[in-house]
């Protein structure tokens, strides 16, 4: 039975890795579409600094680059026969027990320890752990798009279809449903991470219990992963950037975005300390007066000064946003081995 799960669970491995890699591709392909797309960066979801959409997406990559190749190492992990007899001996099989084991394990493809794992479940809880965290990552890239989406921000959004996420009482809804699934998957994943840990217990030679628990646990995994990786291609091939109402959200708050940007501007004069207190000053007196962070800042900072407050644009201020989506292609595209 265990060398049925572990074919069961390489050829699952098989093809959620394609899913992997077709995620990768896209990701990477819309991260240099829209590299210098500039938009709120958020933090606490708040307005923090501006950042790039393809600077966004870059994160994400990198992230499913790491699962790959975790995806590629817990594959080999599991793919080795079971074939050690009742207690783990192997006296049944007489003198040639080894040569039975290797041919039997070449035969399916798998590899043939002489350690028996009957009880040493690790790369079991391996495998299962690897695709939880997968999955997470899929869910933290489905709620960025619910919360993007949402008719405050509008930034980014699902791909358009008859009645796609339609409500059945108000006809104007475009719900984000494939996200959602996405969410929903994740939530049951990391409950089920529970019981990957309880897997480990089996005790003596032949678990009690715990081995019944990964007929469930370990086939609901894969599924969930196939589902969340499925939904992640749909929504990376089909979501739409609008990176004008991007760009235009940087200003919803008085530019205040680009407080950071004029407190580091004035720290050689002011300090570091001082600085932050006069852009934070100023900043309340925009927002208590509607007015202009920099306008406000014109009548804080002495006139000698002045010459470190001038209009700054935030596509100017992102740093390494470029190189940052530069290096994670580089990343994807370099680790794209084989899989076996």
């Amino acid at each position: 039975m265990d060398t049925g799960l572990v074919l069961q669970l390489t050829a699952a491995s098989d093809h959620l890795i394609g899913l992997l890699d077709r995620i990768g591709d896209l990701l990477a392909q819309r991260a240099v579409e829209h590299v210098r797309d500039i938009m709120p960066g958020r933090t606490h979801a708040m307005h923090a600094v501006p950042t790039t959409f393809g600077a966004k997406l870059a994160g994400y990559l990198d992230d499913f680059t790491h699962h790959r190749a975790r995806a590629i190492q817990t594959r080999r992990g599991v793919a080795t026969i079971s074939l050690y007899g009742a207690g783990g001996t192997s006296a049944a099989y007489g003198e040639q027990s080894q040569q039975i084991r290797r041919l039997a394990a070449a035969e399916l493809g798998l590899e043939a320890g002489d350690v028996p794992w009957h009880v040493s479940r690790g790369r079991l809880a391996e495998w299962a752990q690897s695709w939880i965290l997968t999955i997470g990552t899929a869910a933290r890239f489905a709620r960025e798009v619910i919360d993007l989406s949402r008719n405050e921000i509008a930034e980014v959004s699902e791909r358009q279809g008859h009645h796609r996420g339609a409500s059945s009482t108000m006809p104007q809804k475009r719900n984000p449903i494939t996200s959602e699934t996405i969410v929903g998957c994740s939530i049951i994943a990391g409950a089920l991470s529970a019981a990957v840990a309880r897997i480990m217990e089996p005790g003596h030679e032949r678990a009690a219990g715990e081995w019944h628990a990964e007929w469930f646990v370990l086939p609901t995994l894969a599924s969930l992963a196939g589902a969340s990786l499925s939904g992640m291609v749909d929504l990376v091939t089909g979501m739409q950037i609008d990176a004008d109402r991007m760009r235009a959200d940087l200003d919803l708050d008085h530019g205040l975005i680009m407080a950071e940007a004029y407190m580091i501007g004035l720290a050689p004069a002011f300090g570091r300390e001082r600085a932050h207190d006069v852009v934070y000053e100023a900043a309340q007196t925009s927002r208590s007066e509607n007015i202009g962070l920099l306008d406000a800042l014109v009548r804080t900072v002495p006139r000698d000064q002045l010459d470190a407050v001038h209009s700054i644009d935030p596509a100017a201020y992102v740093g390494e946003a470029p190189h940052v989506v530069e290096t994670a292609v580089a990343a994807w595209t370099a680790g794209k081995g084989p899989v076996r």
